[in-house]
């Protein structure tokens, strides 16, 4: 696979329409993302913060925006998805990146806006935490699809949850928990 240097990352972003690169200190690139008022930013191995500026006002345009600023690093290099804005800490993902490239938080309101109007984000970078989560439901889609009436559809899942829970069917894990057979 072929790796993109970090100059030649700059380079290519630059090139994007509508997108100038902006050196500044992190806290002002988190700051910036924060109130939407940046397409993303970058870290780059030396230590420094490009802020990616763009159109931010129109959700669909900044969508694309960073559609296309992961289409200038997807086709050259692994890619390693991370909650940190540091490099620091991720050595053994990091020895070889041309940048971490940081995201804004989307409100489910905006995800939802560009759902309802055909826009698409970057896979992975609407994740919205939601606790508890409940995993490995499997409950039947024909039920779902059923012609019954919502309050109907309602009181057979009820009835599902509690046979599941009569037969010791469901576990809650209050603690931080990592599965390790995906």
């Amino acid at each position: 696979m072929v790796s993109l240097s970090t100059q030649a990352l700059l380079t290519r972003l630059q090139g994007l329409p509508g997108v100038s690169l902006r050196e500044m200190s992190r806290e002002d690139a988190r700051q910036s993302l924060a109130e939407q008022r940046q397409v993303c930013y970058l870290v780059v191995p030396e230590g420094g913060v490009m802020a990616a500026l763009g159109e931010t006002g129109k959700l669909d345009a900044w969508a694309e925006t960073l559609r296309e600023v992961v289409e200038v690093y997807m086709p050259h290099g692994k890619i390693f998805r991370t909650q940190e804005d540091e490099l620091r800490g991720l050595e053994e993902f990091s020895s070889t990146a041309a940048a971490l490239v940081v995201f804004p938080h989307f409100r489910p309101s905006q995800v939802m806006d560009l759902a309802r109007g055909q826009g698409r984000l970057p896979a992975g970078i609407t994740r919205h935490l939601i606790s508890p989560r409940a995993l490995r439901v499997n409950y039947p889609l024909e039920e779902l699809s059923a012609a019954f009436s919502l309050d109907e559809k309602n009181l057979r899942l009820k009835e599902w949850l509690h046979q599941k829970t009569v037969r010791k069917s469901v576990r809650f894990y209050a603690e931080t928990t990592v599965l390790y057979d995906e």
